[in-house]
């Protein structure tokens, strides 16, 4: 019944997309007009505890005012890999400059530079999501998304927080493989979907209430 209260109130303006628990979101479409599809299903997995992997080359360091273009660069690419969106080059370079402003863009960097991306953002009383985890092609397979994740994670747990938590496309292993590596483990499911248009020509029949 709350599902159905919250499809109805949600119908105008016009819901596009909603993220929610499994069971949660699958309630809400089922009392909502229209046919919706599934865009990602997502892990939440959490880390109170880090397994630190091999050595890697390199170490964790703020992300600094120089590293802005390249950073900005970096999160289009990721989002065009992981959300088939285009970020455009002004909205990466204002989202990198909150980061910056804001301390909490990280990068592992080696002899040739920074060569991997993560962010600590969004604190909670107890937590901070890790986000942002990018490597670019020509560095990936060198353990260096691996070696950042855990050493972030360490320095937010030491610095105060019980856990860390972040969100994982469970389509694809090989990240949820990498973080359980280092100590994350699975809470919870959560589904993205997004309402499909209406076809041509054929009017959207509003919801009753």
């Amino acid at each position: 019944g709350a599902m159905a209260r919250l499809a109805a109130d949600a119908a105008a303006p016009r819901l596009e997309d909603v993220l929610g628990p499994t069971a949660s979101v699958q309630a809400f479409v089922a009392a909502s007009d229209g046919d919706w599809s599934l865009v990602m299903s997502q892990g939440i997995y959490e880390c109170r505890a880090v397994s630190a992997p091999a050595a890697v080359p390199g170490t964790r360091r703020m992300a600094q005012p120089r590293d802005r273009a390249l950073l900005a660069d970096w999160v289009q690419r990721l989002s065009a890999e992981a959300l088939a969106e285009r970020l455009g080059d002004e909205d990466a370079l204002a989202r990198i400059g909150g980061h910056l402003a804001r301390g909490t863009m990280h990068v592992w960097e080696n002899a040739d530079g920074a060569v991997s991306l993560a962010a600590a953002v969004a604190p909670t009383p107890n937590g901070i999501r890790i986000n942002n985890v990018y490597t670019p092609p020509e560095h990936r397979r060198r353990g260096y998304a691996s070696a950042l994740v855990a050493a972030l994670t360490q320095a937010v747990l030491h610095g105060g927080r019980t856990f860390a938590f972040l969100h994982t496309d469970l389509a694809n292993p090989t990240s949820n493989g990498i973080y359980e590596r280092i100590g994350y483990r699975r809470v919870a499911e959560l589904q993205v979907l997004r309402r499909l248009a209406p076809a041509a020509g054929a009017p959207e029949v509003p919801s009753a209430g």
